[in-house]
């Protein structure tokens, strides 16, 4: 579960940096809910991914 810890900070980071920097462009716009959207799709990957790995044994 570490890595997984690890992910969602990545995801979370990234989606909240984007959208910091959208916020400076001209042409763009940061929105907090983009960021919430974001963090849905990183769950709902990391779900995804932890039920695959349990279904192949936690094998590598």
């Amino acid at each position: 579960m570490k890595s997984a810890s690890i992910t969602m900070l990545i995801g979370v980071g990234f989606a909240t940096f984007d959208e910091m920097r959208q916020a400076f462009h001209p042409d763009r716009s940061g929105m907090w809910q983009d960021v919430l959207l974001d963090t849905i799709g990183v769950v709902i990957g990391l779900m995804i991914a932890i039920q695959f790995y349990r279904k192949r044994g936690g094998k590598r």
